[in-house]
């Protein structure tokens, strides 16, 4: 006997209902097998109401031949019969494919929550690569006439090499047999690609107040890198403070930070979107954010963590790695984080299906001198980070970060409340939370 409590959940990424046959299930037959798989349950409706069917056999029967027929390449089924509530259903278990894309009438479809949908230009490309188990950055490049002046004085500097002759190039995977590849293109002097660039923006007050924009484009990757960094520096110069009798150096972002966020936007990113890497410089923190989700198999445990690293573009890694400006393991996150952790402050990491942002905090020297600013890990850590953007926060905020249930999130706040790290105010349904301030405290 099948547990109903579980076969009855909402339909989602990997769950649909059907109370009778119809051809549309090859669509989701098709979204499952290009993704992570999933079931589809025959006779039960999409209220979760239980028909049932009469004739098991001869429902099978017709779904295996559907599937035969319609379905390119075949993908790998099983087909089961299972008692809910008295009545028998058919479940359609299909696995992730080994070779997607998967066609119904010579389309490609995706789940999106619990819906079907074709799968866009953009999508296909990365069902292929991910099939061939090739990276976007080793595609071939469409241009052979390419110069690499900037990036052979960087490698002359950095390890000493006499020139970036062909050897070299083929080394750091940059050439092959038929010519040159796409990373190879961004290293270039003046690579001719829509793809690659980074949008940065000052604001004042508010984000309709620019101090300063500019599009880092057509030009190497490492000239991205410097440019931004520089540009860093223009925007969070260091400053004198007077502190007790003393005057002393601040920073106000920790430049490691920035660095290390800026490298694993560059080396991260997905490079088959058109989308630009996005640097946000607001007068209490700077964003970075990345296209593209995490890689598949990086959950977001495991990003949080900083211990797993697989890139999504190798060759630019690695390139980037040959040069001394990032470590072959994923440190990039835990640097991030401890750049932060003796001013007892922690950076936010925004995830999201398609980009990843690294918000980093303005230092709070007063409450570093205060002694308040204590450093926290963990769960708790993260909930605080939201105060990055926002002076206060809900419960609902705290569950879609963290992704846990309303009675977790409550838990969490009021143990935070209790250790004097948060306020509660209001009541009911207004109730938020601010960051804990000892009275007569300003921030």
């Amino acid at each position: 006997m099948v547990d109903t409590e579980v076969i009855l959940m909402d339909e989602d990424e990997r769950r649909e209902y059907k109370a009778s046959y119809t051809p549309t299930f090859l669509k989701t037959v098709s979204a499952f097998a290009n993704y992570q798989g999933g079931t589809i349950f025959f006779g039960i409706d999409d209220t979760k109401q239980v028909i049932g069917i009469d004739d098991t056999n001869s429902l099978i029967e017709r779904i295996e031949g559907a599937i035969n027929d319609a379905i390119t390449p075949r993908p790998d089924i099983k087909i089961s019969v299972q008692e809910i509530r008295g009545k028998r259903v058919v479940a359609l278990h299909v696995a992730p494919g080994d070779v997607a894309p998967y066609y119904y009438q010579n389309r490609t479809y995706k789940r999106s929550r619990a819906a079907t949908v074709p799968v866009d230009a953009y999508e296909l490309q990365r069902l292929t690569l991910g099939t061939t188990h090739r990276s976007w950055d080793s595609l071939d490049s469409l241009d052979d006439e390419l110069t690499f002046n900037l990036l052979e004085e960087a490698f002359i500097e950095a390890v000493g090499i006499d020139t970036l002759d062909d050897n070299v190039m083929k080394t750091l995977g940059l050439l092959g047999k038929r010519g040159y590849n796409r990373a190879a293109c961004l290293f270039s002097d003046t690579p001719d690609l829509d793809q690659g660039g980074i949008e940065v923006a000052q604001f004042g007050q508010s984000t309709s107040i620019f101090l300063h924009r500019e599009s880092i484009g057509k030009v190497s990757l490492l000239t991205q890198y410097r440019r931004s960094l520089e540009l860093f520096d223009q925007f969070f110069k260091e400053y004198e403070e007077v502190s007790g009798f003393y005057r002393v150096k601040r920073i106000q972002i920790p430049r490691e930070a920035f660095r290390e966020s800026l490298l694993n936007a560059i080396v991260h990113r997905d490079y088959g979107s058109r989308a630009s890497i996005r640097i946000a410089a607001y007068s209490n923190r700077i964003e970075i954010t990345s296209p593209g989700g995490l890689v598949d198999d990086i959950s977001e445990e495991d990003y949080l963590d900083g211990r797993i690293s697989s890139p999504r573009n190798p060759i630019i890694a690695s390139v980037f790695h040959r040069l001394g400006l990032v470590e072959r393991f994923a440190t990039g996150i835990r640097r991030i984080r401890e750049a932060y952790q003796v001013y007892g402050q922690y950076p936010l990491f925004d995830i999201r299906e398609k980009n990843v942002t690294v918000i980093l905090p303005v230092i709070d020297y007063h409450s570093v001198e205060q002694g308040l600013a204590t450093y926290v890990v963990g769960d708790t850590g993260r909930v605080l980070s939201l105060f990055n953007r926002t002076e206060t926060i809900t419960r609902a905020d705290v569950q879609a970060l963290l992704k846990i249930s309303a009675t977790g999130a409550k838990r969490l706040l009021s143990t935070m409340v209790e250790d004097q790290l948060l306020t509660m105010e209001g009541k009911g349904p207004g109730v938020h939370y601010r960051r804990w301030r000892p009275y007569g405290h300003l921030s």
